[in-house]
């Protein structure tokens, strides 16, 4: 049993030392992925663009693999600001 790291050069940069995502034989984990534009590295003003390049991002991990969307099994979805000194 194997692994193979996924990378595209079409993502943001990772903040940390892990792959955007790992094949073990058929299935795909992809990382953790923030709202960041991978060409300019920023983020959107709202909610709902950050969360629509949040997706875009997965899938261009997906389809590196070659997947995409429609064989998502799961998606967990974390909305709290990781800035926020507030819980």
């Amino acid at each position: 049993m194997s692994h193979t790291r996924i990378q595209s050069p079409n993502l943001p940069k990772p903040v940390g030392p892990y792959s955007p995502g790992m094949q073990f034989e058929r299935l795909i984990f992809v990382s953790g992925q923030g709202g960041a534009d991978p060409a300019t590295g920023t983020l959107a003003d709202d909610v709902e663009k950050q969360t629509e390049q949040c997706l875009k991002n997965v899938q261009t991990i997906l389809e590196a693999a070659g997947s995409g969307l429609r064989h998502v099994l799961r998606c967990g979805v974390f909305l709290l600001d990781m800035a926020s000194s507030e819980r």
